[in-house]
């Protein structure tokens, strides 16, 4: 019996809140923030009282699914967990571009289980493998962030798009089982 993901309302009131206060800055600082990998796009961590309340909660329930020895929350990673946000910057965002995520040192593969926590105006649709995914707020897909190319159209408007990413690393003989039970998790399975 798989634990279908849900984002409740609380979590996505907090989180939202919190996204919406946070002064744009450059996430990639070899560039500028005027730079187009910056450019109205920002990730950082989440924040310690945020993910024990309600972060760390929907982390466990989505491993319950599976063998933990054979997928784990990434930990060597800058954000294992994070928000990636896309905000109005001089009335558009250049989008997310297009992107593969590394693959682990131990060659385990990299699952992101995300959703998004607040729309945009416009735009700030995902796609990957050049696919747009339809997603609406709170519904959840994953992606294989190291084999599949995936990136976010340009958002316009004055509400950011913020996304909650989860991170995870899976055992490369693991993988058809984890793709398996994923439909029966999340909105979208990749």
């Amino acid at each position: 019996m798989s634990n279908n993901l849900t984002i409740s309302d609380d979590l996505t009131n907090a989180c939202v809140e919190y996204c919406n206060s946070v002064t744009p800055f450059a996430s990639n600082t070899e560039y500028s923030i005027t730079h187009r990998i910056n450019k109205g796009r920002m990730s950082f961590p989440i924040p310690d009282d945020l993910q024990r309340k309600y972060i760390n909660s929907l982390s466990d329930k989505f491993l319950s699914n599976f063998d933990n020895s054979k997928i784990k929350v990434i930990v060597k990673e800058k954000y294992p967990h994070h928000f990636s946000c896309l905000y109005p910057a001089d009335g558009i965002t250049q989008g997310v571009f297009k992107h593969r995520d590394p693959i682990a040192k131990n060659g385990w593969e990299h699952l992101r289980i995300n959703t998004l926590l607040q729309l945009a105006e416009s735009g700030g649709e995902p796609i990957i493998d050049n696919k747009q995914i339809p997603a609406k707020e709170k519904e959840v897909w994953s992606l294989w962030a190291n084999k599949s190319l995936h990136s976010a159209m340009p958002i316009s408007g004055n509400k950011r798009r913020i996304l909650l990413s989860l991170g995870f690393h899976v055992e490369p003989t693991y993988v058809p089982e984890v793709k398996k039970l994923l439909h029966d998790i999340v909105d979208y399975a990749t």
